[in-house]
């Protein structure tokens, strides 16, 4: 599950407070309703101090960009540094974390998918031993809602790169269906036996 991540409430907090001033009666002043309302939230995103802690409040940042037609103004540039400054972060973060929280979200989305019957087990994708076993199933057309096996293709292919970059992709990962193994994650270190069958 994602981490509590402030930029996101403070973007829905903002988007509630706008739909108040929306509903607000058309005799009431405008300035006065928007001060009451979305203004101090609108005054907050625009100085934001850092960026988004999860996935999904960069995407809210760059949704709310496209949203209010905000590219070139103060709201603009400050959406675009909370976008940017979680990507860098999340480029830079260690591989293995970034496989655990990949593990934690595919062990979730399967969960909801076939009553959580299914696991997966996932190898890293580097090198060409391991392309054989990669399935790359059709993608939903663009604009439809993606379903819980789109969510698990998609969430394999970005753990399985994860795995590729960590301990040079010497570790293979089983994830369980959180419903039913609650984030159950089992590591496997493939390689070469150096030892001898006992007769």
């Amino acid at each position: 599950m994602t981490a509590t991540d402030p930029f996101l409430a403070a973007i829905a907090a903002y988007r509630e407070a706008k739909k108040a001033f929306e509903a607000a009666p058309d005799e009431a002043s405008t300035k006065a309703v928007e001060t009451a309302t979305y203004g101090p939230l609108q005054d907050a995103l625009r100085s934001w101090a850092g960026g988004a802690h999860s996935r999904k409040g960069a995407i809210e940042a760059l949704k709310l960009m496209t949203e209010e037609d905000v590219f070139e103004d103060t709201m603009g540039e400050a959406m675009q540094r909370v976008a940017l400054e979680y990507l860098e972060t999340l480029d830079a973060q260690d591989a293995r974390i970034a496989s655990r929280a990949l593990m934690r979200e595919l062990s979730e989305v399967l969960s909801s998918y076939d009553d959580g019957g299914c696991s997966v087990h996932i190898l890293p994708m580097e090198g060409e031993r391991y392309q054989r076993f990669v399935r790359f199933l059709p993608r939903p057309d663009e604009g439809d809602a993606e379903t819980p096996i789109d969510r698990v293709e998609r969430l394999s292919a970005e753990l399985s790169d994860a795995l590729s970059q960590w301990a040079g992709g010497s570790y293979q990962a089983m994830v369980q269906p959180s419903n039913l193994a609650g984030h159950s994650v089992f590591f496997v270190k493939a390689g070469a036996w150096a030892g001898r069958a006992i007769q």
